[in-house]
């Protein structure tokens, strides 16, 4: 049974919301930041995408898709980079749930474990992705 939260030990690394799943490039305007809990530091409010902002849409093993932000730099590398980049999105939902208390994260650890990304469907941009919600 995989046990993300132990394997990646108390220093996890997490995705922070608003950036690139890779590198933490800010893709949003940032409004507001958390300033106190477990998340101090990470954005709270977000404006419009800013311009490089990539959606990339994996295909998950069970069929199902999964939009992951990234920037422009690292969204044409980021099947090479999977594992680590699903690795930090498991992470984040471990990391979440530990903080929360809401749900179980080793059935969480399973679900996710069970289902990684095969890889790469296709990519837009960020604002064409919201583009019905900026108007």
């Amino acid at each position: 049974m995989p046990d993300v939260y132990r394997a990646a030990g108390k220093d996890m690394n997490i995705r922070k919301t608003g950036c690139c799943v890779n590198c933490d490039a800010e893709l949003y305007e940032i409004r507001q930041v958390q300033t106190k809990g477990p998340y101090a530091g990470h954005p709270s409010r977000l404006g419009a995408p800013l311009d490089g902002g990539l959606a990339v849409t994996f295909l998950l093993m069970d069929g199902t898709l999964c939009d992951l932000s990234l920037c422009a730099e690292c969204g044409p590398a980021a099947e090479g980079n999977l594992p680590r980049i699903w690795r930090k999105v498991m992470n984040s939902m471990v990391y979440e749930q530990k903080h929360t208390g809401e749900g179980d994260y080793k059935q969480l650890n399973l679900t996710l474990a069970a289902n990684p990304p095969l890889g790469m469907l296709y990519t837009r941009t960020l604002k064409d992705k919201w583009r019905d919600r900026l108007v």
